[in-house]
């Protein structure tokens, strides 16, 4: 599903990433921001210690409840037209809404308008199948609607993809507090291993790896806007390449 920072291109670098600062002592894997799902996906292929727990999260009622449904079975659409996709657009949370807000927006952003191009392209047709073909390795995870801070993880796992700092972003994450948020990061890094992803950071935080990369922006050239991905650690980290 196209989601606004989604992370289709290099889930499998930043699982990579992940699997590598991992240490013998954690319980279990936290994702608080899941977005498209792309990491948590990538994640739950991979094979790691017995017992573990996969709790995943987001503050935006509509995207845990489409994944909720979408665990239990539920079908999204094959075909969104528009007067279906403006309907929606004021309608109470629901999971038709979160796969109509955002797989059928255009660059994926929350109702940033009904998506459509010269080819005849079916946004809700591939938004569908991105997400079925995901359910399908999601059924050992827990997912929540919280906001990050209310997590309280202890010998754990923790990838945070929240939205970037100076970029754009949709309505519902307008007011985020990054300075809240790097505070969070880390008093969690005292008991957990704990990776963010951003184009920047914090001076007491260390790039432990990074990648270019494309996004779906264009320059006045036409051309894809590149930009550097980056995995920080708090403190020292643990240098990755």
């Amino acid at each position: 599903m196209h989601y606004l920072g989604g992370k289709a291109r290099i889930n499998r670098w930043i699982v990579d990433t992940l699997y590598d600062v991992a240490t013998p002592d954690l319980t279990g894997y936290l994702e608080p921001f899941v977005g498209g799902g792309w990491v948590i996906t990538e994640v739950c292929k991979r094979t790691w210690p017995g017992g573990w727990t996969f709790d995943v999260g987001d503050a935006q009622p509509d995207l845990i409840m489409l994944w909720q449904a979408l665990q239990q079975g539920w079908q999204p659409p094959a075909c969104v037209m528009q007067e279906l996709y403006d309907g929606l657009r004021h309608s109470p949370p629901s999971p038709l809404r979160a796969f109509v807000g955002f797989g059928c927006s255009f660059s994926g952003k929350w109702w940033g308008g009904y998506a459509r191009n010269n080819t005849g392209r079916n946004y809700a047709s591939n938004a569908r199948n991105s997400l079925l073909s995901k359910t399908k390795w999601l059924s050992s995870v827990e997912f929540k609607c919280q906001p990050y801070w209310e997590w309280l993880p202890e010998n754990k796992l923790i990838y945070c993809d929240p939205p970037y700092a100076l970029t754009t972003t949709y309505k519902d994450a307008s007011g985020f507090d990054y300075q809240r948020f790097w505070d969070v990061v880390r008093e969690w890094s005292n008991y957990n291993i704990v990776v963010v992803s951003e184009y920047q950071a914090p001076q007491d935080f260390v790039v432990v790896a990074d990648k270019t990369t494309h996004t779906d922006m264009r320059c006045r050239s036409g051309a894809q806007e590149p930009r550097i991905e980056r995995l920080f650690m708090y403190g020292e980290g643990i240098k990755v390449r």
